[in-house]
C-alpha cells in the first residue's frame, strides 16, 4: 500500500518534472539529465518517507539536489575520462623510462606544432592552469564549440605523436 509521501512525491514529480529537466540540461546532456532527475526524485521519496524534508522547502530542495547530482555526474565523468587518458600513458610497453618532466616538455613542444600560429601551446597552458572554457574561447577569439573541437584535435594529435615516438608509459 503506498504511503502518503509516495503520492505527494508523484504529484511533485508530475508538476515540476519539465522545469527540473530543463534546469538539469544546463549542466549535463539531455539523456543524462533524465538519469539525474530520476536520482533526485528517488532521493526526494526517501527524504519524504523519513520526514527529513517539509513540503514548504521541497522545491528549493529539488533544485539544489538537481544541481548537486548534475555536478556529481560531471565530476564522475571527468574522472573517468581522465583515468582513461592516463591509462593510455600509464602502461609502459618498452624498456625506455620517460619521466614526467621529460614528457611534459615534449608535450608542450608537440602542441606548438598543432597549427601554424602555435596556439596549441597556449591552449595546453590554459587548460593546465584550469582556465574556464568560456575564458579560453574569449582569449583565442573562437566559439566554445570550436574550442571543444580544437581541444579534441590537440589531444588526438598528442596521443598519436607520443605513440609514434614509442612513448606509452610515464614514470615519476
Amino acid at each position: 500500500m503506498p504511503e502518503p509521501a509516495d503520492d505527494e512525491v508523484k504529484t511533485v514529480f508530475e508538476r515540476h518534472r519539465k522545469e527540473l529537466l530543463r534546469y538539469a540540461c544546463r549542466f549535463v546532456p539531455a539523456d543524462e539529465a533524465e538519469d539525474v532527475l530520476q536520482d533526485v526524485f528517488i532521493a526526494l521519496l526517501k527524504h519524504k518517507r523519513s520526514g527529513a524534508i517539509r513540503s514548504a522547502e521541497q522545491l528549493a530542495w529539488l533544485y539544489r539536489a538537481c544541481h548537486n547530482r548534475a555536478i556529481d555526474y560531471l565530476r564522475r565523468k571527468k574522472r573517468l575520462i581522465g583515468e582513461e587518458r592516463l591509462a593510455l600513458l600509464a602502461a609502459p610497453t618498452q624498456e625506455k623510462k620517460v619521466t614526467w618532466p621529460e614528457i611534459r616538455a615534449l608535450v608542450y613542444e608537440l602542441s606548438a606544432q598543432l597549427d601554424r600560429n602555435g596556439s596549441g601551446s597556449l591552449l595546453l597552458h590554459l587548460l593546465e592552469e584550469g582556465t574556464p572554457r568560456h575564458e579560453i574561447a574569449r582569449l583565442l577569439k573562437i566559439s566554445e564549440r570550436t574550442l571543444r573541437r580544437k581541444v579534441a584535435r590537440l589531444f588526438r594529435f598528442l596521443e598519436q605523436e607520443l605513440l609514434r615516438r614509442g612513448i606509452t608509459g610515464i614514470n615519476g
